[in-house]
């Protein structure tokens, strides 16, 4: 669970809301394309050599597996996710794939 105080109250949740429905009203897909940039900028700004440490910074729990691999073990974006699963999960894939340019992986 997440605790944040602010005087006074800001209501990030609601400006994420209005947003992700923008995103879905879109028919065109430009403003989809732009936050797929977008996503993957912030990705690529965000990341590093240390790929684990990186999503660590975006909110991200990861776990590496036996095999060497990262299992994310939660989604920094589960509030929303609940709303618009589709829209955020496709914007953690190429924020993700931003975070894996970034350290040189493909």
């Amino acid at each position: 669970e997440e605790l944040s105080v602010s005087v006074p109250p800001r209501d990030y949740g609601l400006l994420a809301g209005v947003l992700a429905e923008a995103v879905a009203a879109d028919d065109s897909g430009t403003v989809r394309e732009a936050v797929a940039a977008a996503a993957h900028a912030a990705g690529r700004s965000a990341g590093g050599e240390d790929l684990t440490s990186a999503l660590r910074g975006c909110g991200y729990e990861p776990a590496t597996t036996a095999e060497g691999g990262v299992d994310l073990r939660n989604c920094p974006f589960h509030r929303l996710a609940r709303e618009h699963t589709e829209l955020v999960c496709w914007l953690n894939l190429h924020l993700v794939r931003g975070l894996l340019e970034a350290g040189g992986q493909p």
